[in-house]
């Protein structure tokens, strides 16, 4: 033949999948938000996330991560990943080769346990002089939790029966009355107690 023939064809390098899985977090109720507050890591990304699947000694050298709370409780899937950023391992060049993978983002899940700390509770004596009606404490409960609503529960007796409306504990003849108050809140671990008055004068 006088002439030459020709054609193409193509060379296709189809992207890689790559896993990332944020390891779960685990924290102590402090009152303030912990987790990730959209920070991104250059060191210490083992600690934070774990790879699969990454290609002929490419590293993950940066990954952005976010997901707070501030309250106790567990909470699936809350710290994401994002911006993932790979580069070869085998050379100097960091250029980013981000765009050779398909990559797939697993959140982690953030708890946040109870504290062991102890937080106060009060609650203000009451005064009434006797007229012959049922008398209560009406004052109202306060806390020093950090945040969280705590209930309360109340008693003319230590080791009696508590019940949730302090109007409920009622007296009707003259004399001074001890109401103990328990406090629960769902950041602390340990029950709040504390004491108030109820005192009825007598008339003249």
């Amino acid at each position: 033949y006088s002439k030459t023939a020709t054609t193409t064809a193509k060379l296709t390098i189809n992207k890689a999948s790559l896993k990332i899985t944020v390891n779960d977090q685990t924290y102590t109720y402090s009152g303030t938000a912990q987790g990730e507050n959209n920070v991104t890591y250059t060191t210490g990304i083992d600690a934070k996330v774990a790879t699969a699947t990454l290609q002929g000694g490419d590293v993950l050298s940066s990954i952005t991560l976010n997901g707070t709370e501030t309250e106790a409780g567990e909470y699936a899937d809350k710290i994401e990943a994002s911006a993932a950023g790979v580069t070869y391992g085998h050379t100097t060049d960091k250029t980013a080769i981000t765009d050779n993978y398909d990559v797939e983002y697993v959140s982690g899940k953030l708890t946040i346990n109870q504290t062991d700390e102890e937080f106060a509770i009060s609650l203000a004596d009451d005064e009434y002089t006797y007229d012959g009606t049922a008398k209560a404490n009406t004052k109202t409960a306060s806390s020093e939790a950090k945040t969280g609503t705590t209930t309360y529960s109340y008693s003319f007796e230590q080791n009696g029966t508590y019940v949730s409306e302090l109007n409920s504990l009622t007296k009707i003849d003259a004399g001074t009355y001890t109401i103990y108050v328990k406090g629960t809140n769902p950041n602390y671990s340990k029950t709040a107690t504390t004491t108030a008055k109820l005192t009825i004068n007598k008339a003249s």
